[in-house]
């Protein structure tokens, strides 16, 4: 049956008027802004920085070395400067684009945070010298023993997990610690660690820290446990 003129009518004003009430056309209009701009800050947010730097981090280790290793080849080119001077340049330099960044961010920073949009990554300006361990220790009738050790060749309990780069990513510590998701990881970890080993009365799950020397140079016996959680087994 046709419909009447008054319901076509009113269904032609309907499709004019798209959705919001704003009419088709400024609908298409407008969402095209706002996928530009997410695009747009994701681009920017995407932008690799330099990293946390600071004149202090400059005069150890690694990085030390490698301010006076271009101290060395500026000076080859007729550059006056010395690592003091240098080290306080780039220190500038880093924290100034850090910042220029945050401040691009800033309107769309709380939305990435709520929904773990963040896009930004930072460039490995300096290697990391005091790298973390995750260690899996099981105890049973007071006996520890070690279940999983990054970088182990011999402790590997539910290695071809843990090392996978999306599960890493919930435990691998930052400068600042590890991310919010580790508690929650730690906890989900014990449940699948006491379903294929019911005989463990306890659990423990740690951020071994280590530091790597330099190649010519003594190993460093010092370990630091950090960010220890225990799971009792509770059957």
């Amino acid at each position: 049956m046709p419909q009447s003129p008054l319901v076509n009518r009113r269904e032609r004003q309907r499709r004019r008027r798209g959705s919001l009430g704003i009419g088709e056309k400024n609908w298409k209009k407008l969402r095209a802004l706002l996928l530009i701009v997410v695009i747009g800050f994701n681009v920017l947010g995407a932008y690799p920085t330099p990293g946390d730097v600071t004149e202090e981090k400059l005069r150890e280790g690694t990085a030390k070395n490698e301010v006076e290793r271009w101290v060395r080849r500026l000076r080859s080119f007729g550059v006056d400067t010395d690592p003091e001077r240098l080290g306080r340049w780039y220190a500038g330099f880093a924290n100034g684009l850090n910042g220029v960044r945050n401040f691009v961010m800033s309107p769309i920073q709380p939305f990435m945070d709520f929904t773990g949009t963040q896009q930004g990554w930072r460039l490995f300006s300096l290697p990391n010298e005091r790298p973390h361990v995750l260690r899996v220790v099981g105890e049973r009738k007071g006996k520890r023993r070690v279940l999983y050790e990054t970088w182990s060749p011999s402790r590997t309990f539910l290695g071809e997990t843990l090392e996978f780069r999306r599960v890493r990513a919930l435990y691998n510590p930052s400068s600042s610690g590890p991310p919010n998701t580790y508690d929650a990881f730690a906890r989900r970890l014990s449940e699948r660690v006491f379903e294929q080993k019911p005989e463990l009365d306890s659990l423990t799950i740690l951020l071994e820290q280590r530091h790597t020397t330099l190649p010519g140079q003594p190993e460093d016996p010092k370990r630091e446990e950090r960010f220890v959680h225990t799971f009792p087994n509770g059957h």
